[in-house]
């Protein structure tokens, strides 16, 4: 079957992650890193587009995009090919590097844009000893309260013009309070768009078991939704009848006490949805 294409605007912001191929690691080493961020700055100069946020794990990574002439796909696929090439050449290791193409979630609003800053700068926390966002070198929230130099490739004025101070931003990426009873609001399409770019990440199943997690994890977060937005989520997953439901909630709930990457990623999409007030913003900035 064919894949669908990626939507590709101008001036589209782009959530982008990619992890290694069976969860290998793709940054064995500091230089490794400084060569993928050389590489960004190509991308950046050849392409036009911005970097807005980043994050350096060791089997994945994230980046946060702004394409003002489009060309996600492209670019990307120069990033990584490049990237794969050197590290081959210079380990003489042979084989793919990253896994599946890579996962991207196209941002389109203000509140969604500085939550996945937010989650970005937040991933190292999963790191075992990583209690303190500022402790992680490779990502870009040091770079944004000024405690490092900025590389050329990085923008940060866009997004930490949209609060007050410095640690009004600081305050807001460390916040992780989450409100169970909190509505999610989202279009049916971003969050099923955002399960998957998650359980892409996190997730350590084989593929044919992603569907059945993705379907739980939206099953989990629906009743969440306004009326007419739940109806359409459980309409995109065949669920449409009371029955078909009671039926797909019994399975949902085995998966979310069996699996307990389910309810570790619904509340990760909770939070990538959350509408709390985040400073002086200009919604024309997100176009």
């Amino acid at each position: 079957m064919t894949r669908p294409l990626r939507p590709d605007p101008n001036d589209g912001w782009h959530h982008v992650m990619s992890r290694g191929v069976n969860r290998a690691a793709v940054f064995r080493s500091d230089d490794e890193r400084l060569l993928f961020g050389r590489l960004l700055g190509m991308m950046v100069q050849r392409s036009g587009i911005e970097v807005h946020a980043y994050c350096l794990m060791t089997n994945h990574f994230h980046l946060l995009l702004r394409c003002p002439d489009g060309g996600v796909s492209t670019s990307m696929h120069h990033l990584l090919s490049n990237y794969a090439r050197i590290v081959n050449d210079s380990s003489g290791r042979v084989g793919h590097l990253f896994g599946d193409r890579f996962c991207s979630r196209l941002v389109t609003t203000i509140e969604y844009l500085a939550n996945v800053v937010r989650y970005i700068h937040l991933n190292p926390l999963d790191i075992v000893g990583v209690a303190d966002v500022t402790q992680y070198r490779w990502s870009s929230h040091r770079t944004y309260l000024r405690q490092r130099p900025r590389p050329d490739w990085l923008t940060t004025d866009t997004i930490a013009g949209w609060f007050d101070d410095l640690d009004a931003f600081d305050r807001f990426v460390r916040s992780r309070q989450l409100d169970p009873h909190r509505p999610v609001v989202a279009e049916p399409g971003d969050l099923i768009s955002t399960i998957d770019l998650m359980l892409a990440e996190r997730s350590d199943s084989a593929p044919r078991h992603l569907p059945a997690q993705r379907r739980a994890i939206a099953l989990l977060l629906a009743d969440s939704m306004t009326a007419a937005a739940r109806d359409e989520v459980l309409q995109g997953l065949g669920v449409p009848s009371d029955g078909a439901r009671r039926t797909a909630f019994s399975r949902a709930r085995r998966l979310w006490v069996d699996e307990p990457v389910v309810v570790d990623v619904a509340e990760r999409v909770r939070g990538m949805f959350e509408q709390r007030p985040i400073g002086r913003l200009d919604p024309s900035r997100v176009a």
